[in-house]
């Protein structure tokens, strides 16, 4: 079974000048609700880049009607004149201002733009007798979706009120349908029947419609999601099983199944396609939705806004995740409530945030060899590894030295709740130097963390912790003197041996005196 190959991940953040970040937001999980009058159901299909808006289906008074959720309140959208009641909301502008789907008129079921609230249908293709948009750009501007017409179903662009046919029917498919396009327009996914029975995801691009292809063995494909740039196309293939893949570079990778599960496709990625959400089955749930990333693989998505990010789920069923931010970080789909109702939901998952460390930020350094110092976060964090991380020296003019990291090791630890939050950072052999600033700071790559700089002084020898180097450090050291085995946070332990012995009072006394070291400028 194939997996996935190593995906670059375009820089996410940038760091910050402040020495902590602010508290960041607290995760929440909410169920949109759905329109009144009709019975209680309703579906989550598509959310705003911003992660603000959600759309999707709704029973109303009127019949099945596509809805607008933000705010936390959820709007009707309405339905074209003329036709049977019915309206489904798939896909949303960047800002949520132009949403994109299906209705009905006295024609039949047609593609629609709602644009400041109001339906608008889009014309099809030449004897086209039905149609339906799938997703939007970024700025509203192109619309993708499906076209019916004398030579069959028909993937199709909307722009400046002019519809293209994506492919030529007669010789290159029996069907097709566009489900998702890029920011910027340009790149559009879906998926295509040679014949009867037969599908293989597409990316079409200046007038070129191309075949994704299949995992290893397979023979069937089709695409709904993309990432904001077009590089990223996911969707599933089947294989042994239905399994989620990702195409990437003329490549494509699966993304395998959770444990005890044999089916999944993924439904929709993050602006750079690091993070794909979708539905699957498991040992434990018929059909769960699923998160996926490089770091993790493959999880039910229940599991980790309970784990992870302690939200209280008791009764909740997810299904499916159908859409997913740009960030990455607001999921939209479809589950079951715990009064047995099917509902559409969506869940914030906000980056760990930087709560506090040991030794304090400005402070000094545990000790000479091997520096031990602890982060901890607010929500459960996974360990960097060298360069998801930086560890610099901080030089004049808000400069930095070359990273450090590699000389590293990084472990997370539980707190006292048993949850893995802090991250134990310590030194391989004597990296650091005395009487120098160093910069802790996150980059992309650790993108579950949201930005922070920790900054220390290192004085060899500080064992009072007040930025000095004096007696009264050796005298807090002779204090301890014999003691075996000290814990990796025993400011005493000067040279990192796990002991306190006479060895660091000689270290201590060899930098006496040593005073306040001023941070260098810009910082």
């Amino acid at each position: 079974m194939s997996r996935l190959p190593s995906l670059s991940v375009p820089c996410l953040f940038a760091f910050m000048t402040v020495v902590v970040p602010s508290v960041a937001a607290q995760p929440t999980f909410q169920g949109v609700g759905d329109l009144p009058g009709g019975a209680f159901e309703s579906h989550a299909y598509g959310i705003s880049g911003d992660g603000k808006t959600v759309v999707g289906l709704s029973l109303s008074s009127a019949g099945a009607e596509g809805f607008k959720w933000t705010g936390g309140v959820i709007s009707p959208l309405g339905d074209l004149p003329d036709g049977d009641f019915e309206s489904n909301a798939l896909g949303a502008s960047y800002d949520g201002s132009i949403i994109v789907g299906a209705g009905h008129d006295a024609g039949g079921e047609r593609a629609v733009v709602w644009d400041d609230g109001l339906p608008i249908a889009l014309d099809g293709l030449p004897g086209a007798l039905f149609g339906g948009a799938e997703d939007v750009s970024a700025d509203g501007a192109v619309i993708v979706g499906w076209s019916h017409s004398s030579a069959g179903e028909q993937a199709v662009l909307w722009h400046n009120g002019v519809v293209l046919a994506l492919d030529d029917l007669s010789t290159t498919a029996f069907t097709s349908r566009a489900q998702a396009v890029s920011a910027d327009g340009q790149v559009v996914a879906g998926w295509r029947s040679p014949g009867p029975f037969s599908f293989e995801a597409f990316f079409w691009t200046g007038g070129t419609m191309t075949g994704l292809g299949f995992l290893s063995g397979g023979s069937e494909s089709q695409a709904f999601g993309i990432s904001a740039d077009g590089q990223y196309i996911c969707g599933y293939s089947l294989n042994d099983g239905l399994e989620a893949a990702v195409w990437h570079n003329g490549t494509v990778g699966g993304l395998g199944f959770m444990t005890g599960g044999s089916y999944s496709q993924a439904l929709d990625m993050s602006a750079d396609g690091s993070v794909v959400v979708g539905a699957g089955d498991s040992s434990s749930l018929g059909s769960e939705a699923f998160i996926w990333d490089v770091r993790h693989g493959i999880r039910p998505l229940r599991q980790v806004l309970v784990d992870n990010y302690g939200l209280n789920l008791d009764g909740w069923v997810l299904e499916e995740a159908h859409a997913i931010s740009d960030d990455g970080r607001t999921v939209a789909g479809t589950g079951t409530n715990p009064a047995g109702e099917s509902e559409g939901w969506v869940a914030y998952m906000p980056p760990a945030s930087l709560e506090s460390s040991t030794p304090a930020t400005g402070k000094t350094l545990w000790r000479s060899s091997r520096n031990t110092f602890r982060l901890y976060f607010d929500s459960v964090i996974t360990p960097p590894t060298a360069g998801d991380l930086l560890i610099q020296e901080m030089l004049p003019g808000g400069n930095y030295g070359p990273d450090l990291s590699s000389g590293f090791t990084f472990t997370v630890e539980d707190d006292l709740l048993g949850r893995p939050t802090v991250l134990k950072i310590r030194e391989n052999l004597t990296t650091l130097t005395h009487r120098k600033w160093y910069a802790v700071r996150n980059s992309s790559s650790w993108r579950d963390v949201a930005d922070f700089k920790v900054q220390y002084l290192l004085q060899v020898g500080d064992a009072t912790a007040d930025g000095r180097v004096l007696s009264g450090d050796a005298s807090t050291i002779n204090a301890a003197i014999p003691k075996l085995n000290a814990p990796d946070d025993d400011r005493r332990d000067i040279n990192g041996d796990g002991r306190i012995l006479s060895g660091d009072v000689s270290i201590t006394n060899a930098h006496i005196p040593s005073l306040i070291v001023s941070k260098p400028s810009g910082h």
